[in-house]
């Protein structure tokens, strides 16, 4: 039994613009070969901006927080941080305005 031989060829697509491309890559059929319906394939990718970085804090995890905190993970363009800050009003410390600003 002949073994097919596994080669790895580096490639390289910088895309000039953003949005949808289709894309397609092939080898010409080489000596001896059998099938050659698997040297080309085709694929689209969708170019976009960097990812948008969003910092998200609450002040309780309330069905609001949740609601966004999904809609922001399932946006693959979105990178999420979020915290929930669990304050009780024990933890409240009064400081006067012009403390706080400085």
């Amino acid at each position: 039994m002949i073994r097919p031989q596994k080669w790895t060829i580096p490639l390289s697509f910088t895309p000039e613009e953003l949005g949808p491309h289709n894309l397609s890559i092939g080898i010409p059929p080489q000596f001896g070969e059998s099938l050659t319906s698997n040297n080309a394939v085709s694929l689209s990718l969708k170019v976009m901006k960097d990812k948008i970085r969003i910092l998200m804090i609450s002040g309780s995890p309330s069905l609001s927080y949740r609601f966004m905190r999904m809609a922001f993970k399932n946006d693959p363009s979105i990178d999420l941080l979020s915290f929930v800050v669990l304050r009780t009003p024990s933890d409240i410390i009064n400081v006067p305005l012009q403390d706080a600003e400085s």
